[in-house]
This record gives structure tokens, C-alpha cells and sequence, in this order.
């Protein structure tokens, strides 16, 4: 169908984040909360995207490094 796939996050669920590519090419958008409860360095699985290493965070943002997907 090659609809667009989107993934629905509450509103008072989400925080930006960056997520830095394998080609330093980077992408912005939104994750859920939670991740915050993760520590740097923790690796994570960005639904419908890939794993990432968390890189840095605090209360308003959260950037990444993704590894593969």
C-alpha cells in the first residue's frame, strides 16, 4: 500500500530527540518518556528505526547513536 507509518505517542508521553546516523546524516523527532528512566550508554531499540546507543539526555531532550537496524 506504501501508506506512511505512524507511530502514536501521548501527548504528555513525549520528549524530542536526535538521533545521530551511521552517515553523521541526523533526524529529529519524538520518543516516549520512558527512555528517560534509562542510563547513558544504555542501547535501545527505536521502534521502526533500529538500536541506538543512548548518547546524552535530560529532562527536555535525548540524543542517540544509532548502530543497526
Amino acid at each position: 500500500m506504501k501508506a506512511p507509518l505512524i507511530q502514536w505517542l501521548p501527548e504528555s508521553h513525549q520528549i524530542p530527540f536526535e538521533g545521530v546516523m551511521p552517515d553523521a546524516t541526523r533526524l529529529k523527532g519524538l520518543v516516549e518518556q520512558n527512555i528517560l528512566s534509562e542510563p547513558v550508554g544504555s542501547i535501545v531499540q527505536m521502534v521502526r528505526i533500529g538500536f541506538a546507543r543512548i548518547d546524552s539526555k535530560d529532562k527536555s531532550s535525548v540524543v542517540v547513536y544509532f548502530s543497526h537496524k
